[in-house]
């Protein structure tokens, strides 16, 4: 920081980040449905940047409103310069998230979910017979039906045409 003007607004912007990080863990927490804190704190990383977002405009804001910003434009300092202090105390707790989702602590099995197990019907023997993978794995699983349509491995739905 090159002046208490860049630091002030800059610890203004990181408590303002800090406040709505907090914020949305907190909402996490109350609506994840008892997920464990590795993944809420995913779940938080993942949004740590709009924190930091709003933490600088929330910090500008501010400033514009105490006239702060037009004191500074009268005496010449460009609008850019003005608020680098805001955008950098942001950025320092924006960079809070990626860091925390690169760490390993955070669980992002949240925010890439897996697709459930696919599940392959077949007809056997004038029925419907439900394949998976679970059923390979039983040792007490019914033999792989044989090839063709009457019992075979072909889906029931092709099978049934008239």
């Amino acid at each position: 920081m090159s002046s208490a003007w860049d630091l002030r607004l800059a610890l203004c912007a990181a408590a303002l980040a800090g406040i709505t990080a907090l914020f949305t863990l907190l909402i996490i927490a109350a609506t994840d449905e008892g997920a464990p804190f590795a993944r809420r704190l995913g779940m938080a990383a993942a949004l740590g940047p709009i924190a930091g977002a709003v933490g600088a405009l929330g910090a500008i804001r501010i400033a514009a409103g105490r006239g702060e910003l037009r004191a500074l434009a009268a005496i010449g300092a460009d609008p850019a310069r003005a608020a680098r202090g805001a955008i950098l105390g942001a950025v320092l707790i924006a960079a809070l998230g990626p860091a925390l989702a690169a760490s390993g602590l955070a669980d992002l099995g949240g925010l890439f979910p897996r697709p459930a197990a696919a599940h392959v019907w077949i007809a056997r023997d004038g029925a419907q017979a439900l394949i998976s993978a679970a059923t390979a794995a039983v040792p007490d699983a019914p033999p792989a039906p044989k090839r063709g349509c009457q019992g075979s491995e072909t889906p029931a739905w092709i099978c049934l045409t008239p």
